[in-house]
């Protein structure tokens, strides 16, 4: 059902008292509605964080115009305001919370309708990612290149002359395979070259060792350097490398020899105490007895370097059973001037002693058939640095290092056979020679 509302005409006799300007608008229902709502969303707005504000007025603007269009729906129409009435702006009272009483017949239309006022829900905003840059791509490392290795070092003498190596080496007889039983690292990869420095004599040093040495004869100065003086009963030599004595034999029988000991001792004391040596004398061995005769070689080397394989430097003296030197042949340098050299890589000398390129030591007393004929099995356990001699007797000689490789070998069934392997290791050096 539905109700038209009919506005009175004004009462001229009593006119209406004036009233503030909002009651005018206060209908009933819908009007009352609007107020409250109006109240609520004005309570709202200053709860609100100021970040929500905005948001709160834009929907309370169309809630109002949803309000007004409900309203003109409803036929419900503004009063317009008489032209006897004078509009006088009023402060605005504080604004109660009544409810106008309906009559009767607006019960249904006149109930307050209680609009909940939209919170505003934040809507989500997904969070942009931020850009990462991208790793910069992998850069493929080369290897790193072995730095080249240095050129063994080449010292105060220059490129060396080839080294003298002993000849007939037991390779050349018998067949042989080696198995390296040590490590490589034995071998070092510099040793000392030694300059050899010769003696320079005068004629007054020959005539006093021939005294000492019982030759009573004059000198005689040959040239070049060299001397020779002969006695009735001995005689000796002299050059810039060698110096050669003699005694003649008396033909008496010689007492039986002493142990070899005592030989080598015997002849070093000979050399020392007439001064024909320069450098100190080292061991020395026995290499020959002949006991029908009384007579023994002993052989002397240079104190340094030690492991000399060449035959010189060194003294030869036959000592007889009495103590009596009745021979010797001296080749000693007066000083040695040392100097390093780098030597040639283990794993070359390594392969020139399995190759025949050096000298293999066997003595052929310990073979019981011999040479001819023979093969066997070499197995290296140990190795180190031997010297021999470099160079002409008429120029400088120098006493340079070879790599040495001992083991034993077992030849024809027989084991425990003792072997030496020699080769030339001065990385600065000519050829080997012999």
């Amino acid at each position: 059902m539905s109700t038209r509302w009919t506005p009175e005409a004004p009462r001229a006799q009593q006119p209406e008292p004036s009233q503030p300007k909002w009651k005018k608008y206060l209908l009933p229902g819908a009007g009352a509605a609007a107020l409250l709502l109006v109240v609520i969303v004005v309570v709202a707005i200053f709860a609100a964080s100021d970040d929500e504000r905005d948001d709160v007025d834009d929907e309370t603007d169309d809630i109002e115009l949803a309000l007004d269009a409900e309203a003109s729906e409803t036929g419900t129409p503004e009063p317009e305001a008489t032209q006897e009435e004078e509009v006088t702006p009023t402060p605005e009272p504080t604004i109660e919370m009544t409810t106008p009483t309906p009559e009767p017949d607006d019960a249904a239309e006149s109930e307050l309708v209680m609009i909940p006022t939209p919170t505003p829900t934040p809507i989500p905003v997904a969070e942009e990612p931020v850009p990462t840059e991208p790793p910069p791509p992998a850069t493929a490392t080369a290897p790193e290149e072995p730095a080249p290795e240095a050129p063994p070092v080449t010292g105060d003498f220059g490129e060396l002359p080839p080294a003298d190596m002993p000849s007939g080496s037991a390779a050349d007889s018998i067949s042989l395979s080696f198995n390296l039983d040590m490590s490589l690292q034995t071998i070092p990869g510099q040793a000392s070259v030694y300059q050899i420095n010769r003696r320079q004599w005068t004629a007054s040093d020959v005539q006093s060792m021939a005294s000492r040495l019982g030759v009573n004869a004059d000198v005689v100065d040959q040239g070049g350097g060299s001397f020779r003086a002969e006695g009735s009963s001995a005689s000796v030599y002299v050059s810039p490398t060698t110096i050669q004595f003699v005694r003649s034999s008396s033909g008496d029988s010689a007492p039986s020899l002493p142990g070899n000991d005592q030989l080598v001792q015997t002849a070093r004391s000979w050399l020392v105490d007439n001064g024909l040596t320069g450098v100190g004398v080292g061991s020395g061995q026995v290499l020959d007895r002949d006991e029908s005769t009384g007579r023994a070689f002993v052989q002397l080397k240079p104190a340094e370097p030690s492991r000399i394989i060449s035959g010189t430097p060194s003294a030869g003296v036959t000592v007889r059973g009495d103590g009596v030197v009745t021979e010797a042949t001296i080749t000693w340098p007066q000083s040695l001037t040392g100097s390093t050299y780098g030597l040639r890589s283990a794993d070359n000398l390594w392969a020139d002693a399995t190759q025949g390129r050096g000298f293999v030591d066997i003595r052929a007393s310990d073979l019981p058939g011999g040479f001819q004929g023979a093969s066997g099995t070499v197995s290296i356990t140990s190795g180190g640095i031997a010297y021999t001699i470099a160079g002409s007797s008429q120029g400088s000689q120098y006493l340079v290092p070879v790599a040495v490789f001992s083991g034993t070998a077992t030849v024809n069934g027989t084991g425990g056979i003792p072997v030496n392997i020699y080769v030339p290791a001065a990385a600065a050096q000519a050829g080997p020679r012999g």
